[in-house]
């Protein structure tokens, strides 16, 4: 993974961000405005992973007592080399600068590789969301403590 670089992102990474969203199905993508609000935003921070140009990104908003992980997205190609865990804790790793004390996110349920890296990384499941990606496609809301 020596050839990958993770840093924050920055405006002149929204192509690259936006082309990364072509992993999800046409209804789960945000848009390219979403995405410039992200990268403008106090209140959140956009981590991409590079190798050179971004393979891996990640967006965690700030709403005070709590951090969401709101999206992560990684190129199929460069799956399975630890980027989406390495991205989750360089999050918790800012998140700790924060004064929430947990993160939350959602996860679809039949995304089994994804729900299972959280769990690697503490996260538990707290609740579920009927239908949230779509008829049937329920959300897993999971969460775990920052420190």
């Amino acid at each position: 993974m020596s050839d990958h670089k993770l840093r924050a992102a920055k405006e002149s990474d929204l192509d690259a961000i936006v082309r990364l969203e072509e992993c999800f199905t046409a209804q789960e993508r945000w848009s390219r405005e979403a995405w410039r609000s992200e990268l403008a935003s106090d209140a959140t921070n956009v981590f991409v992973v590079e190798a050179p140009s971004p393979v891996a990104v990640a967006s965690f908003g700030n709403a005070i007592d709590v951090i969401e992980l709101r999206t992560i997205a990684v190129l199929p190609n460069h799956r399975r080399n630890g980027l989406a865990a390495q991205l989750v804790r360089e999050g918790l790793k800012w998140a700790c600068g924060t004064s929430a004390e947990q993160m939350f996110l959602e996860v679809a349920q039949d995304n089994v590789p994804a729900a299972t890296l959280y769990k690697k990384l503490g996260f538990e499941l707290v609740s579920r969301r009927k239908s949230y990606y779509g008829p049937g496609r329920d959300a897993l809301v999971m969460a775990r403590a920052i420190r």
